[in-house]
């Protein structure tokens, strides 16, 4: 078996009202807790916001399984509940046309009426989310300047090279193609 090489992570994210990045991919979404059996959501080319401006990773209820929204709604959530939101750990995993990875971080479950024009999508924010990704951005404008062709329904390019895992060890990204 071969060793696992690092190498970026180029996503190509599309653009959102000619100014946002927002990356798609089909996303299962878990709970996390000490309890086995935590609900899992799957999205099928679900839209993020990749959103530098937001603080935590925002996840709007009605993308959620009718499990997932019960399990939220059970008391033993309360202390992390107010009127507009709750606050619960979860365990994305990203499933990219070119790679697959999971990601642990907080996020907020609120309903639509308190994201921006009412999206139904998860917003990735700063906090625990973003600030755990090492990438780089590459506008489109810089890539056309370098001569390459891009659709304008294209923000540009992101190309992640390394995250922090919840226990803190920086992590490359992985060819997992070369690993075959």
């Amino acid at each position: 078996m071969l060793p696992l090489r690092a190498y970026a992570l180029n996503l190509r994210p599309l653009l959102l009202e000619d100014t946002l990045a927002t990356v798609v991919a089909n996303v299962s979404l878990t709970a996390v807790d000490f309890d086995d059996g935590m609900p899992e959501c799957e999205l099928a080319g679900i839209e993020m916001l990749w959103d530098t401006g937001t603080a935590v990773t925002i996840v709007t209820a009605d993308i959620l399984s009718d499990e997932f929204r019960t399990h939220l709604s059970d008391s033993i959530h309360n202390p992390y509940r107010n009127e507009n939101m709750t606050r619960v750990q979860v365990s994305f995993i990203f499933e990219f046309s070119n790679t697959l990875f999971q990601h642990d971080t907080m996020a907020l479950v609120v309903n639509k009426e308190f994201v921006p024009k009412m999206r139904s999508d998860i917003i990735l924010g700063q906090r625990a989310c973003l600030n755990r990704i090492q990438y780089r951005t590459i506008p489109r404008e810089v890539l056309e300047a370098n001569g390459e062709t891009i659709e304008k329904k294209f923000w540009g390019d992101l190309v992640i090279e390394n995250r922090v895992d919840i226990d803190g060890t920086l992590t490359p990204y992985v060819n997992s193609e070369e690993h075959r």
